[in-house]
């Protein structure tokens, strides 16, 4: 993953191949089970925030995405600009840990469903949904997060 971080073009062309990831499940299952450019994005904020324009990229990718889902393009931003304000305050008072890209995106998670779906387009989620998303989502993260190379850590190794 660091290899694609210092390759920019590289790292917006795995973003921009996870956004039609994204739209094929949408458009094909009627529902997006595993928000793919969602977990990378979480991953991604809890490594480094410095190419500000790479993080910039993956949220007007995921307002796209939701622009063709419900109409709405700055729905994204309700539940990813305070997670990246979440992991800039935990890279600053804690040691890095492969823990927090799985707690924030649950926490993004949870906020999309309930808060951006639920709350602001009156879309609650059935239980089983929710559960089957979320089971979902926090393996694709963990994939995600054992690839990455965190300040301190050698491989996967705490």
């Amino acid at each position: 993953m660091n290899y694609f971080l210092n390759h920019p073009f590289m790292f917006m062309s795995i973003c921009i191949v996870l956004f039609f990831v994204d739209m094929a499940q949408f458009f094909i299952l009627g529902k997006q089970i595993v928000p793919t450019l969602l977990c990378l994005y979480s991953s991604f904020v809890c490594v480094s925030c410095q190419p500000y324009h790479i993080m910039v990229g993956m949220i007007i990718l995921q307002c796209l995405a939701s622009f063709c889902f419900f109409s709405y393009f700055s729905l994204p931003v309700v539940y990813m600009l305070p997670i990246a304000g979440i992991a800039w305050g935990l890279r600053q008072l804690f040691y890095s840990s492969f823990v927090y890209p799985v707690l924030l995106m649950g926490l993004c998670l949870l906020l999309k469903l309930y808060v951006a779906e639920g709350f602001i387009l009156r879309m609650l989620p059935v239980r089983g949904y929710t559960f089957l998303e979320l089971g979902g989502t926090l393996l694709v993260v963990v994939c995600f997060s054992l690839i990455i190379n965190y300040r301190g850590m050698q491989g996967n190794r705490a």
